[in-house]
């Protein structure tokens, strides 16, 4: 489940190379599932992306205030 929406973009628009990540991130963006995470992708030659994300709202945190 932790991969679904790296395969469910794979699958819908095929390898687009490091690009892919940020249309991952648009599919993980407001589901309440998702709490902290890395990413990272490659591209053609050198070109590499990558960043770390933390939901500011995540449930389990939201009740300890």
């Amino acid at each position: 489940w932790q991969l679904q929406a790296s395969r469910d973009t794979l699958f819908r628009y095929g390898n687009m190379s490091s690009s892919t990540l940020m249309f991952v991130l648009s599919e993980l963006i407001g589901r309440p599932d998702v709490g902290k995470g890395v990413a990272l992708a490659f591209g053609p030659g050198l070109a590499a992306e990558g960043f770390h994300a933390e939901s500011l709202s995540h449930p389990n945190e939201a009740d300890h205030g």
